[in-house]
């Protein structure tokens, strides 16, 4: 299969594929393993915790081995194996080794996707090729959900881990069918021009980096500001006294998806033009607009345009992070580590998000919440304002040979 197409396809496929059953892993061990609510919260949380301290290795090893396609292919099949154990499965340890086992692959699975980015297209054409990748995973994240949500009408809560397998099988198929020769590892790790030899540079040597610490913090930043303001969205519904919260929240997480697909397109045609910080800062200002509409606005209508903000920030965020990073290591082969790293820290920003809106709303209820929200992403695009982000300067720092160039920069 040409690789322009494969791309796409595997980012398609693994939307559904990348996290197990994510969002219907409640409702599976609910309603089928009839779970106690705080049994299925220590699965889940232990999921999101390996994820999190796995993604800087595997993103470490996909650098080391340099085989992003195998390495894509047993991330997939981990996830799969992890999901289909959940079958036959009811007892709690069994359930929840299957579940790191899950996370261990979706860890594996990003920098792997990346990393198999980069040693197609190189660096030139991955900010293009990031936001037609972007744009396929969300288009088959709306295309999982109407399929689960067809299919479960015929055979029930299962639907969600058959329709994961056909997606599984469809990305190891797509993966199987690439040309191995179309993949070049010494692309992917900016390495074409090195001498034969030459080592690369250290992961601490890279982590000196301020511009790349400074960019972890964006990240942070903007994840305490957008991760958590959907679920409290949910949750204020409910307390208005909805009697149809769960098609509201559907309906918000399709809004929001079919708004990313476009936006995502864009994103990977105007990093170039506009550049990475500008996008970073766009994203970031959408986020704190997002926060006031949510507010002062009431009733579930006002849903819509929250969630079209969420997709417009999420979106080009998803696109000009990643290629940020790129920018910023590419050359020292240890992108895909950053990339890792970047992941620890968006799971991170997530988790602590999560627990201290839910403590504010507690506190000082819904307005006074989403609007301290807005405070973080006003300091990231703050942030963005003492870095430089411009793709000229990091390609003459990639061809000048290690992380040296990287530790001198900052």
């Amino acid at each position: 299969m040409n690789p322009n197409l494969a791309l796409p396809a595997v980012n398609f496929f693994m939307a559904d594929v990348g996290g197990g059953l994510g969002p219907f892993l409640s409702t599976w061990l609910a309603e089928v393993a009839k779970w106690s609510p705080s049994q299925i919260g220590w699965v889940i949380a232990a999921g999101s915790l390996t994820g999190a301290a796995l993604a800087g290795p595997a993103g470490a090893m996909v650098d080391r081995l340099g085989r992003p396609r195998l390495l894509l292919a047993l991330a997939c099949a981990a996830i799969l194996a992890g999901t289909v154990v959940l079958l036959p499965a009811r007892a709690f340890w069994l359930v929840l080794m299957a579940q790191v086992v899950v996370a261990a692959g979706g860890a594996l699975g990003g920098p792997s996707i990346s990393g198999l980015t980069l040693a197609v297209v190189g660096k030139k054409g991955f900010p293009k090729q990031q936001g037609t990748n972007e744009a396929a995973n969300h288009a088959g994240n709306v295309t999982a959900a109407a399929a689960i949500a067809g299919v479960s009408w015929i055979i029930g809560p299962t639907a969600a881990v058959v329709i994961l397998a056909v997606m599984a099988t469809a990305t190891l198929a797509t993966l199987w069918s690439m040309d191995p020769n179309s993949i070049d590892a010494d692309r992917m790790r900016g390495r074409n021009r090195r001498e034969k030899g030459e080592k690369r540079g250290a992961t601490r040597a890279l982590f000196k980096s301020r511009r790349l610490w400074t960019l972890f913090a964006v990240v942070f930043l903007f994840q305490m500001g957008n991760s958590s303001m959907l679920p409290l969205l949910g949750q204020r519904i409910v307390a208005e006294g909805s009697s149809n919260a769960t098609s509201w929240m559907s309906g918000c997480v399709i809004v929001a998806q079919l708004t990313m697909v476009p936006v995502a397109m864009a994103a990977g045609r105007l990093a170039d033009r506009f550049g990475r910080r500008m996008l970073l800062m766009f994203a970031c200002a959408v986020v704190v607009a997002r926060c006031a509409v949510a507010m002062f606005a009431s009733g579930h209508y006002w849903l819509v345009p929250i969630e079209i903000l969420d997709g417009i920030c999420a979106a080009t965020f998803s696109v000009a992070a990643p290629v940020a990073v790129a920018d910023l290591t590419y050359g020292t082969g240890r992108t895909q580590t950053a990339m890792g790293g970047m992941a620890m820290v968006q799971a991170g920003g997530a988790a602590l998000a999560g627990i201290l809106w839910g403590y504010g709303v507690g506190w000082f209820g819904y307005p006074a919440s989403f609007g301290a929200m807005a405070v973080f992403p006003a300091a990231a695009v703050l942030l963005l304002f003492t870095i430089e982000l411009k793709d000229e300067q990091v390609q003459a720092e990639a061809q000048g040979g290690n992380a040296a160039a990287i530790s001198a920069a900052a």
